[in-house]
C-alpha cells in the first residue's frame, strides 16, 4: 500500500509538471483502475485541493481580492475526469486520429490542428495523431511524401516557470524526424527514405543508427534494402522538392527511377524492356499536371513514347516506331 502511494503521488506530481511521459501517463490510468487504488487517488486529489485553498485563501486576504483559477486546478480537474473514465478516456482523449488520403496525381494542401501546414504529394496518407497537450507532443505518421511548414507552439511560460515548445514528431516506416519549427520534405516509397531540409533544423533518427541533427540545403537519403545512408548537401527547393512548386525535377537519374518516381504518383505501372534506355541517366524539368499531359511532356522531351497496354505502360524509344 505504501509503495502504491508513493508510486501515485510521483506519476501525479509529474503529470502537473508537465513532465509525465505517454508511458508514464498510461501507467497512471492503469493504476487508477487497480482495485484498492481509487481511495488513494481521491484522498491525494482532497490533499492538493487543500493546500491550494488555504494558499489562495492567504493570497485574497493579501489582496483583498478575488482570484482566477490557476492551471494546476485545470490539471486535476482533468486528471480526475481521465482517471473516473479509465484508459477507455485516455485513449479518446489523447489518441483521436486525423487521416488525410491522397489519390493518384493528386496533392492536397492540409492545415493540421496545430496550424502546421502541410503540402500531400500524391498516393501519399499522413496521420495526425498530435495534441499540443499530450505526452510525446504532437505526433504524425506518413505513408508516401509531403513537404510540412511546422508550427511554433510556445508551452510552458509563467505558472510553469519554463518556456518550451511543444515538440512534432514524423514517424515513416523506417525513420523519425524531430521538429520545433521549421520547413522540410519527407519521402517514404518503396525501398528509399528520404529528408530534405529547407529551412531550420530538424533531428533525424535513422533505424539502428545515432540521432543526426541536419543543416538547411541538406538532403539525407536511405536505403533500405542495403542499408546505406548517403548525404548530399547545397541542395535546394529545385533540385529535392520540386513537385511542392508544380514541377517534376528529374537530376541526374536514370530513366528507370523516373519510371519508378511516376509509379508512384500516378498509379500506372510503366515498363520498358531497353535495358540501354533504361540505365540512361536524366536531367530534365516538366510540369507537374495530369497523368496524359505530364505524360505527352516526357514524351516531347525525352523521344519516347509511352502507350498503354492493357493496364501496363510501356516506354519505347520513339525511334523504333519510324
Amino acid at each position: 500500500m505504501k509503495e502504491n502511494q508513493q508510486r501515485i503521488k510521483k506519476l501525479m506530481s509529474k503529470y502537473r509538471n508537465n513532465t509525465c511521459t505517454k508511458e508514464e501517463f498510461e501507467e497512471l490510468i492503469v493504476i487508477s483502475q487497480e482495485e484498492g487504488n481509487q481511495d488513494l487517488f481521491r484522498d491525494f486529489m482532497k490533499e492538493e485541493w487543500v493546500e491550494f485553498m488555504d494558499l489562495k485563501e492567504q493570497e485574497s486576504v493579501k489582496r483583498g481580492s478575488l482570484f482566477k483559477l490557476p492551471i494546476l486546478v485545470k490539471v486535476a480537474a482533468s486528471l480526475l475526469i481521465l482517471i473516473s473514465l479509465g484508459f477507455v478516456g485516455y485513449q479518446f482523449f489523447f489518441n483521436q486520429e486525423e487521416i488525410y488520403i491522397t489519390g493518384n496525381g493528386e496533392v492536397k494542401n492540409i492545415q493540421l490542428p496545430d496550424g502546421s501546414e502541410v503540402k500531400l504529394n500524391a498516393n501519399s496518407e499522413l496521420i495526425w495523431k498530435g495534441n499540443v497537450n499530450r505526452p510525446g507532443g504532437r505526433i504524425v505518421e506518413l505513408e508516401g511524401e509531403a513537404f510540412f511548414e511546422v508550427a511554433k507552439i510556445l508551452v510552458g511560460g509563467e505558472e510553469t516557470k519554463e518556456e518550451r515548445y511543444a515538440p512534432f514528431r514524423v514517424i515513416t516506416k523506417d525513420l523519425s524526424i524531430d521538429v520545433l519549427g521549421t520547413s522540410f520534405n519527407v519521402s517514404s516509397r518503396n525501398k528509399n527514405s528520404e529528408v530534405f531540409l529547407n529551412e531550420g533544423s530538424v533531428e533525424l533518427l535513422i533505424r539502428d543508427r545515432e540521432k543526426q541533427l541536419m543543416k538547411p540545403g541538406e538532403k539525407i537519403t536511405y536505403d533500405v534494402e542495403s542499408k546505406v545512408v548517403t548525404e548530399e548537401i547545397s541542395e535546394t527547393m529545385s533540385t529535392s522538392a520540386s513537385w511542392v512548386n508544380g514541377v517534376l525535377n528529374f537530376h541526374d537519374e536514370t530513366l528507370g527511377q523516373v519510371l519508378e518516381n511516376l509509379t508512384d504518383i500516378y498509379g500506372h505501372r510503366l515498363t520498358c524492356k531497353d535495358t540501354t534506355l533504361v540505365q540512361k541517366r536524366i536531367n530534365l524539368g516538366v510540369p507537374y499536371m495530369d497523368w496524359d499531359n505530364t505524360r505527352k511532356a516526357l514524351e516531347m522531351a525525352m523521344e519516347i513514347e509511352i502507350e498503354a497496354r492493357g493496364v501496363i505502360y510501356e516506354v519505347t524509344r520513339k525511334l523504333d516506331k519510324e
